[in-house]
């Protein structure tokens, strides 16, 4: 996989809400003339109150325990047997790898690589 990414520089950026995450692309697919469907919209809401449940038990967090990283929580939550694990497994390897060796670009060489 060949991406470019942003990556803040001094303190991680702070993870958003769920239910925000859900606003916002409510908001930007009416705003761009789309709506969800009435019931697919309903589901995803209900999804994401129970994702923000997860916060009470976890410290704050819905997505991962305290110092793991999103990949390790996507990585703890797949099923080992599940035929892509292998793939998932060496992805999240090669972007940890890349990521720790990232350096910064100007404008011009990221639009050059995009």
């Amino acid at each position: 996989v060949h991406c470019l990414f942003y990556k803040p520089t001094g303190e991680a950026l702070v993870m958003p809400d769920p239910k925000d995450c859900f606003t916002s692309l409510a908001n930007h697919a009416s705003m761009t003339g789309r709506r969800f469907e009435v019931g697919y919209a309903a589901a995803f809401e209900a999804f994401a109150d129970v994702l923000e449940t997860r916060k009470e038990g976890l410290g704050g967090r819905w997505l991962t325990a305290p110092g793991e990283s999103s990949a390790d929580a996507f990585m703890r939550r797949l099923r080992r047997s599940d035929p892509a694990f292998e793939i998932y497994a060496a992805y999240a390897a090669e972007h940890a790898e890349r990521w720790a060796g990232a350096k910064a670009l100007t404008m011009d060489e990221a639009l050059a690589q995009m």
